[in-house]
């Protein structure tokens, strides 16, 4: 099922765009493309409080695919 209207993945009447626990910040996206937007949108809301992603602990994951 593709979600059409929204990023992230549909669960039953709900769609869930990302996970947060603690300090960590999952984001749950069904392209390539919309990785890349989000991480764009991510980094420029931690400018607004002076804060950076550390690029060094940062971890991709990909299940499924074509």
């Amino acid at each position: 099922y593709k979600n059409k209207n929204a990023y992230g993945n549909l669960l039953t009447s709900s769609v869930l765009y990302t996970l947060s626990f603690a300090d960590d910040q999952i984001m749950v996206v069904q392209e390539l493309k919309d990785l890349k937007y989000m991480t764009t949108k991510l980094i420029n809301e931690y400018k607004k409080w002076d804060l950076k992603i550390n690029l060094a602990k940062t971890e991709f994951m990909f299940i499924g695919g074509p």
